[in-house]
């Protein structure tokens, strides 16, 4: 490794910590691999006015395994030490970025009595912290320090790219007038970053299939994948799905953003539900309500048993059965039928049926004037068990790639739906005008991004102020958005770089907020709604033809009690025939 470009700038700052007064006793060693580079840099810090003067000590090349011998090792910290015990303090510096070199120089240092508190150590390395952790509990007992520079790739003189990209809220929109084409959005602010922080120029183009990229059955690349690929362009901007499969013919940048994909349908016209007056009362209370009445049925029954010598007809299980339930439908209760403890009991079960039916006549008034607005599509399985309804897909995605190879499951099922003429292949260009005609009438579905969902629901809430669509609670899919550019190019690690500060401050999740006004408007659209209205026959509906079920089930009663008294012999036959 050349670290003549790292180094070199980093001169002064060695000649200031050196020249201080309480390093003027302290002797320097610095501890690289072989260079032209550090060569170079030696020769410049020997030249420095260092009291004690500048060691330098040279590291022997690793072997084609990228490892450097122990015996070497052994033979640096026995030099180093003679330096050290001529010494009342040592600032060692090790330049280095092969990890078993450090690993095995630092912990035989600490063991050997090289590093102590008077031994100031600064370790100048190309690897990243995850992979010093190793190095952790040596350091953290030692006077030592770390410094990984960061080389900043950027071209000398100023070429001309070209890029790839296509429209995809909320990343980016293309507007076409004429001859001219306009692409906007936050992944164009992101390039002219990267244009202006690493000095190039760029030409936007865009693939002539409209399409991300796919791997075709003959083995080629289709989309902006495919234009990477036959270096037609230096990168793509998308962002890209990862994908193994993608990752054979490109190289990816570092993740951008995380999104799921979710299905997108268009919001009903509020309805009236007819059952609405079996809510009021959810199913814990109707189950506490009938268990009440049959653990009363019960006491007074076995009450009745021990407290009375002999059981009345007025006192059958039947009787007592048919009089609660009269207090509970709210009907009269002869006083006569009633004496004693038994009012007790009774009035006990009026008071609880009081406050329930109250309780539930108050709510039902409220709950009249509530309208539901259908959401029919929640999940992955609620579409495919709907033959009428059509998926719009991204055409050669990597979603349609991922289920067209899934061999079980929900999505083999989703891959079959395909062979019934239930898939839309699409242009992302094209997804406006579907989510405007076929997604908004219910007879379509649009399966992609959240992100990309909440770009059009925006949209369409500052046209129209109203929110017509919706998305499932499920999240399918999760993939991680990158950009692209070709395999072994030095521009995706230095993009990489500069993506990942964009990333971590926030500033591109910023540049998609400020791009899509309204982004949020819709995401938690109510699903129902109160009107002032006057009640049709819909709104009780349902309780009518709960009344004439059961009209028609007494109906049935009565006619098999007629059969069968028919069928009976009556008491005068019986006693003639004796």
């Amino acid at each position: 490794m050349d670290y003549n470009d790292i180094l070199t700038p980093l001169l002064p700052m060695f000649n200031d910590i050196l020249s201080r007064r309480e390093a003027r006793n302290c002797s320097s060693i610095f501890i690289a691999e072989g260079s032209p580079g550090s060569q170079h840099f030696f020769r410049e810090m020997s030249s420095l006015q260092v009291l004690n003067g500048v060691t330098t000590l040279q590291v022997k090349g690793a072997d084609r395994h990228g490892n450097t011998s122990s015996h070497h090792i052994e033979r640096l910290i026995d030099k180093t030490n003679q330096v050290v015990v001529s010494s009342r303090c040592v600032t060692l510096v090790v330049v280095n970025d092969d990890l078993v070199f450090l690993t095995a120089f630092t912990q035989r240092s600490h063991k050997g009595r090289l590093l102590l508190w008077s031994t100031s150590l600064l370790i100048i390395t190309h690897l990243t912290l995850d992979k010093l952790e190793i190095l952790r509990e040596t350091l953290s007992i030692t006077n030592s320090m770390i410094f990984i520079p960061h080389e900043k790739y950027r071209f000398l003189e100023r070429p001309t790219l070209v890029v790839a990209e296509e429209e995809y809220l909320p990343h980016s929109t293309v507007t076409v007038t004429g001859e001219e084409v306009e692409i906007k959005g936050p992944m164009i602010t992101l390039l002219q970053t990267l244009a202006q922080d690493m000095n190039f120029t760029y030409k936007l183009v865009r693939p002539p299939d409209g399409a991300w990229g796919a791997k075709l059955p003959d083995g080629s690349w289709s989309g902006m994948v495919g234009m990477t690929k036959r270096k037609e362009i230096d990168f793509g901007l998308g962002p890209f799905g990862v994908t193994l499969v993608r990752a054979e013919a490109i190289d990816y940048t570092r993740p951008l953003i995380f999104d799921y994909a979710r299905i997108l349908g268009g919001r009903g016209s509020p309805e009236i539900d007819p059952w609405g007056f079996l809510l009021p009362l959810g199913p814990l209370v109707w189950g506490a309500m009938f268990a009440g009445f049959l653990v009363l049925l019960l006491m007074w029954r076995l009450l009745i048993a021990c407290v009375s010598n002999t059981v009345s007809s007025a006192h059958t299980c039947t009787d007592i059965f048919f009089l609660l339930l009269k207090v509970l439908l709210q009907q009269d209760v002869p006083q006569r039928t009633v004496h004693g403890w038994h009012r007790l009991f009774l009035i006990t079960w009026m008071l609880t049926m009081l406050v329930l039916t109250r309780s539930y006549a108050g709510n039902l008034m409220s709950l009249l004037a509530v309208r539901y607005i259908p959401q029919p599509y929640q999940t992955l399985r609620d579409v495919i068990d709907d033959p009428e309804v059509t998926m719009i897909w991204e055409a050669n995605s990597a979603y349609v790639q991922y289920y067209r190879k899934a061999e079980s499951g929900i999505y083999r099922e989703l891959a079959e739906s395909e062979k019934e003429d239930r898939m839309l292949y699409q242009r992302s260009t094209l997804f406006p005008e579907s989510v405007d005609t076929l997604v908004r009438t219910g007879s379509h579905v649009l399966i992609v991004e959240d992100l990309t969902h909440q770009g059009f629901m925006a949209a369409d809430f500052s046209n129209t102020g109203r929110c017509d669509f919706y998305t499932s609670r499920e999240r399918i899919l999760p993939l991680m958005f990158a950009m692209v550019g070709r395999k072994g190019s030095p521009l995706v690690p230095a993009i990489s770089d500069r993506i990942e500060k964009l990333t971590e401050s926030g500033l591109y999740y910023y540049w998609m907020k400020s791009f899509v006004p309204n982004s949020t408007s819709c995401v938690f659209a109510a699903t129902k709604i109160t009107v002032q209205s006057s009640l049709s026959f819909t709104n009780v509906s349902g309780a009518f033809t709960l009344l004439g079920g059961g009209l028609l089930l007494s109906f049935l009663v009565l006619v098999m009690e007629y059969i069968y008294c028919l069928a009976s012999p009556t008491d005068t036959e019986t006693k003639s025939t004796v």
